[in-house]
């Protein structure tokens, strides 16, 4: 790892041959088109022999090198057929091996290149590692560093993630041949000739660094799945959300994910203000070091998949905890050591939610790799979107999640949220999400109200208790803000415990030709139908958008009651409201509108609106869209809907409207309470004055 200024490290990705067209797959079938820090090598191409021979021949050559026998002599040739037998019979030896990378990749690593070389497991995901190997901490005064997790018994070079310091001490590159196994080419050839796993990474490397009085130092920067709800990748940040009672279901996971998308939003704002700052930039606390010792036999080892003879036990000492980093410098042969402890600052602190035993507890892994223990032998790869790769997960719109599928039903949902905005009001939080569209094909934007209430999780284990959702649909050439800036309501709805989802009105950037044209069709404008003309069909998708992709990737990512369910809207958003819920009374279990355009069969904007979508050749498929037709032929159970309407409405006088039509249709299943507002017109100052009174209305048709 060359360490500068640059935010990240050098990754070298050594393939076989015909490895490097994976990696181009994964970047859209482009070569050379991944980040400039990643340099991926195929050996094919480094050696002829190697295009066959493959990474037997690359291991075999090596070592023969580093042992100084020819290629060709009778020694190299039993070595490389011992390497072919542990190749052939599931042994890796590129893992027994990972000590002598840095000798076996030398052209690639070597000191004129990286000032540190670590190996690290691909059965992980790795935080943001600079923020550690920047720091004097790892540059200056250790030779070799691992990263380990809550593990007090015993110290070893963890195979998820260890370090070599080699322009600080050149030794580290040669510590390996102080492993028994690999001491010269014969002892190499009878190791690679016996059967079962050696955890030499683990066991006798970490026995050689303390023998050859190398520092070796270890971090308790390595979190392991057990007890975690959801891991989750995103924007550059690893966060991990533990349950305080194991527990891992869908609602703990809709919780966690909540928690952690305001983390990153927060951390991502200091991150872009230079405010957020690495734990080890502070001055550490001397604390207790560790007594360490050699077990004799196997009854008393404190690790059992490595040998006695190269195990190092812990006597006394701390080798972590949750409030702090310990940091364990071990030196002189593992007679003495010291102790550092690195206080973590407040920004930092990941044990931001108060730790009760209702309570999980979210970790932004800082510096850290999370380590699949059990999760790998159990891994199901889920497909998504090809659209959703590395470029996409780097700038945080997309994000990858690790989780323990207890229910079995697969992947909760296609889509990723990712925070665009977030602010406090009211006690909760105003937040802004964009998530890619199946349904519209585009990037889409919705808006939430999270109340006070959703912090808590004792919402979700009272009684298991959800909290009601309402959905705000905006008019004509609104998008997901008006509502949240203009119409006021987020003091009641902080006061019902009730969320408030704003989406956009339309699908936006589609290329559709005119779409842009006209401010009542097109952007801004999608009158909540399925479109079924060809011109519009492809992206104009509305009423599957909000009925069912946007209501199933709220209810999977927020503490929601599916059966308290409300939507309200305001003129072309009331009349797509009033639709919605009279056609989905099984979703939708409260109703009511601001001005809405409530008979649109009988006026232009609906006449324009339902032409361009619906076509013109069968207006009888517009009477689906119809409010008030829909409830002149409702047939399903008891519904009652408050309509406010302000009595100098412009386009009520000019007949667009037509709220008067909804007292006038007669159903006894459909109750309408229709107010005539004096004096007001058709602006959100007119929704903010009676907004109050519409939350209350919903609160009570959804007990």
């Amino acid at each position: 790892m060359r360490l500068s200024s640059l935010p990240f490290a050098e990754m070298y990705l050594f393939l076989a041959p015909g490895g490097v067209a994976a990696l181009e797959a994964l970047y859209g079938g482009k070569r050379n088109s991944w980040p400039r820090n990643v340099h991926a090598i195929e050996i094919g191409s480094v050696h002829p022999a190697w295009r066959e021979t493959g990474w037997r021949g690359f291991v075999a050559d090596g070592l023969c090198r580093l042992y100084g026998v020819g290629l060709e002599s009778a020694e190299c040739r039993e070595l490389t057929e011992a390497v072919g037998n542990k190749f052939d019979n599931g042994g890796n030896p590129l893992v027994q091996l990972r000590a002598v990378y840095g000798e076996l990749f030398a052209p690639w690593i070597n000191p004129t290149r990286c000032s540190t070389w670590a190996w690290a497991d691909l059965d992980t995901l790795w935080g943001d590692l600079t923020s550690l190997l920047n720091t004097p901490l790892i540059t200056k005064t250790t030779d070799v560093f691992t990263l380990s997790f809550g593990d007090d018994e015993r110290i070893y070079t963890r195979g998820q993630f260890t370090g070599f310091n080699q322009n600080r001490n050149a030794r580290v590159n040669t510590v390996w041949r102080g492993c028994t196994e690999l001491q010269d080419v014969a002892h190499a050839t009878a190791f690679f000739n016996t059967g079962g796993w050696t955890a030499l990474d683990e066991g006798c490397t970490t026995h050689a660094v303390i023998q050859a009085n190398l520092t070796l130092t270890v971090l308790p920067l390595q979190e392991a799945e057990y007890d975690v709800a959801l891991v989750r990748y995103e924007h550059g940040l690893l966060l991990s959300c533990q349950s305080a009672k194991k527990d891992r279901g869908k609602a703990t996971r809709a919780y966690c994910r909540t928690l952690m998308r305001e983390r990153v939003a927060r951390l991502a704002a200091e991150r872009t203000a230079a405010k957020s700052s690495s734990p080890f930039d502070i001055t550490p606390v001397e604390s207790v070091p560790l007594v360490l010792y050699r077990p004799t036999d196997w009854d008393h080892t404190c690790a059992t998949w490595l040998p006695v003879d190269v195990t190092w036990c812990v006597a006394r000492g701390k080798l972590w905890d949750r409030a702090s980093w310990w940091v364990q410098v071990i030196g002189k042969r593992g007679q003495s050591a010291s102790s550092s402890r690195y206080p973590l600052p407040a920004p930092l602190d990941p044990r931001e939610i108060p730790a009760t035993k209702d309570t999980p507890q979210v970790w932004v892994l800082e510096a850290s790799v999370f380590h699949m223990q059990h999760l790998k032998k159990r891994f199901r790869v889920v497909e998504h979107p090809l659209e959703i790769g590395p470029e996409e997960l780097r700038i945080g719109r997309a994000a990858v999640e690790v989780y323990f599928d207890v229910e079995g039903e697969g992947v909760e949902h296609g889509a990723v949220l990712h925070v665009a905005e977030a602010v406090k009001a009211h006690g909760g939080h105003v937040v802004k999400y964009t998530h890619n569209s199946e349904v519209l094909g585009c990037e889409m934007k919705f808006t939430v109200f999270l109340p006070p209430q959703h912090d808590d999780l004792r919402v979700l284990q009272q009684n298991g208790q959800k909290l009601p959702v309402l959905y705000w649909l905006s008019g004509l050439t609104c998008n997901e803000d008006n509502f949240m800036q203009k119409a006021g309501g987020k003091r009641k709805l902080a006061e019902l415990g009730m969320l408030l989802v704003c989406p956009d009105t339309s699908p936006r950037g589609l290329g559709i030709e005119g779409e842009d044209d006209s401010w009542d069709l097109g952007t801004g404008a999608g009158f909540y139908v399925d479109a079924t003309t060809e011109k519009w069909k492809k992206g104009y998708q509305m009423y599957t958008y909000i009925t069912k992709e946007l209501r199933e990737l709220v209810n999977a990512s927020f503490v929601v009651d599916v059966n308290r369910t409300g939507i309200f809207g305001h003129s072309m958003g009331g009349h797509g409201a009033l639709v919605l819920a009279l056609k989905n009374p099984g979703i939708y279990k409260s109703i009511s509108a601001f001005a809405p355009i409530a008979n649109p069969t009988q006026c232009d904007w609906g006449h324009k609106a339902f032409g361009a979508y619906l076509g013109d050749a069968d207006k009888e498929a517009w009477k689906a869209y119809d409010a008030t037709l829909l409830i002149q032929a409702y047939k399903g159970p008891a519904r009652s809907i408050l309509v406010d309407q302000g009595t100098d409405d412009q386009f009520l006088k000019d007949g667009q409207l037509r709220t008067e039509r909804l007292s006038e249709v007669l159903n006894d299943n459909v109750q309408v309470r229709l107010r005539q507002q004096e004096g007001y017109d058709h602006s959100y100052y007119f929704i903010a004055s009676f907004v109050e009174e519409h939350l209350a209305f919903h609160a009570e048709q959804l007990q």
